[in-house]
Formats: structure tokens, sequence, C-alpha cells
């Protein structure tokens, strides 16, 4: 494998794939010169298996065909057989400790859904 010159790895989501902003192609520039290394999550290729236009389909699919795909947590209804993990019981005693350290007064087990989108982001 390459060494990276910045030495990262970041996952991307749909919000990369088919953009031509300038920031996105840079990312993508930085990628192909190998200074960090992009790759797609396990639930990317479901996403953009649904986009509706069969050549859009393609041509997004074809951007993302050469990233290693990373595996990441199940996700219902979107989630590949084989390309995501469930999580253990010591997963989620590492998650609730994260979302007390972000939520002191709250107990994880009862956030409401207010605080389940600052937990998406």
């Amino acid at each position: 494998m390459t060494k990276l010159i910045l030495g990262r790895r970041y996952p991307i989501d749909t919000n990369l794939v088919g953009r031509k902003l300038p920031a996105t192609e840079r990312l993508w520039e930085y990628h192909r010169g190998g200074r960090i290394e992009l790759v797609k999550t396990d639930t990317l290729d479901t996403e953009l298996s649904g986009t509706s236009d069969p050549e859009q389909r393609g041509r997004l699919l074809d951007e993302t065909a050469s990233l290693i795909e990373q595996l990441g947590p199940v996700v219902l209804d979107n989630s590949r057989p084989g390309h995501a993990l469930f999580g253990s019981l010591a997963d989620k005693a590492n998650l609730d400790k994260v979302i007390q350290v972000l939520f002191p007064n709250r107990d994880p087990r009862v956030l409401g859904a207010a605080h389940g989108k600052q937990l998406d982001s």
C-alpha cells in the first residue's frame, strides 16, 4: 500500500460523489496524488444504486468503484449482508461513554429526538 503523505483516511458519503465543487475536487485530487486516502462507507453503493436515472447512477458508481470500502455499523434496510458490522456489548459501553461526555446530564438510554439529530452529526 502507498504511504499516505498526510497519513489520513477519510470515509466519504454521497455528499462528495458527483459534485464538482472546488473543495470536493481538491479532495479527489489529494486522493489521486496519494496525500490522503478516500474510502467509501459500507452504505454508499446502496444509496447510489437507488439513483433513478440509469446513466447518472452508472457515473456515480463508476466514480467510487476504485475506493476501498470501510465497514461500518449495520444500518437497517440499507446495509448489505457482509458489508457491515454488528456492535457488541463492549461497543455499546464505549458509545455510552462518548454520549456521556457529549451529554453529561442525560441518560444515554433516554436521549430525545433533538439529541438524536446531534448524535447523527
